[in-house]
């Protein structure tokens, strides 16, 4: 993460079918509620360094635009954000 990025905490409504966290429907930063308007690209990635360690990967967009990168951390239960062209953030809270 670069100097300039920030953590922060934010809450992350999800569609949650037979596992939670299935796909991101919204999330509240800086006080502010964004919705998503469509999912373009979801992956997951393995940790190298802790073996079976995963996190899901969501590219979208939301419904004014902005293209942001979440991902779930399903063994911290911690979701992660970055707000492309802006700056990164941690997401913390489940609201779901």
């Amino acid at each position: 993460m670069s100097p300039e990025e920030k953590i922060e905490s934010a809450e992350v409504k999800c569609y949650s079918g037979s596992r939670y966290g299935e796909r991101p429907c919204s999330f509240r930063w800086r006080e502010r509620e964004y919705e998503v308007k469509e999912i373009l690209h979801t992956w997951y990635s393995v940790a190298a360094n802790v073996p079976g360690r995963r996190r899901r990967h969501f590219r979208l967009r939301t419904e004014e635009g902005t293209i942001v990168e979440l991902s779930y951390d399903e063994d911290d239960d911690l979701w992660l954000i970055q707000k492309m062209n802006d700056c990164s953030i941690a997401v913390g809270s489940n609201e779901d």
